[in-house]
């Protein structure tokens, strides 16, 4: 275990063949980070939430994208793997499971990671991204718009 650094915390005890088994559990920034991550590639659990924010990262400025983001999210929350998900005026809230741990991200940073994940491709699954080529098939190369009543070409 050469350059990682241990806790008993970070650590679950189990016994194989009589010797002792150290299976290493995930620090808490990882652990924040991956959620972090999972719960933004989810998009905002209302049907086609990620095609409406996918649609204002391509005409949004970085200001107006964050401000969409958090309205298509509202207030609310959902749970996640080991733990919470918050969304209010102050950002995406990430609780830890039987824990005080939380980590609050921004909805400025929130975008980021949109941005982020789109441009690594990470953003949408396959399938989103056929639901998308269809609808633009269908409204002559363009997406709705984020905005009701609003259309843009691409």
């Amino acid at each position: 275990m050469d350059g990682i650094q241990l806790s008993m915390f970070d650590m679950i005890q189990g016994t194989k063949a009589g010797e002792p088994v150290w299976i290493q559990q995930a620090n808490s920034a990882e652990w924040f980070r991956e959620r972090f991550q999972e719960q933004v590639n989810r998009g905002s659990g209302f049907e086609d939430g990620k095609i409406r924010i996918y649609a204002a990262a391509e005409i949004m400025d970085r200001d107006k994208l964050a401000d969409f983001i958090q309205q298509e999210h509202g207030i609310g929350g959902n749970s996640i793997r080991d733990g919470f998900a918050d969304y209010n005026n102050r950002g995406m809230i990430i609780r830890k499971w039987k824990s005080e741990e939380v980590k609050i991200y921004p909805w400025g940073k929130v975008r980021d990671e949109v941005l982020r994940q789109i441009r690594n491709g990470e953003f949408l699954t396959k399938e989103e991204m056929e639901r998308i080529r269809e609808i633009r098939e269908q409204n002559n190369g363009m997406l709705p718009s984020p905005h009701p009543r609003m259309v843009y070409g691409t």
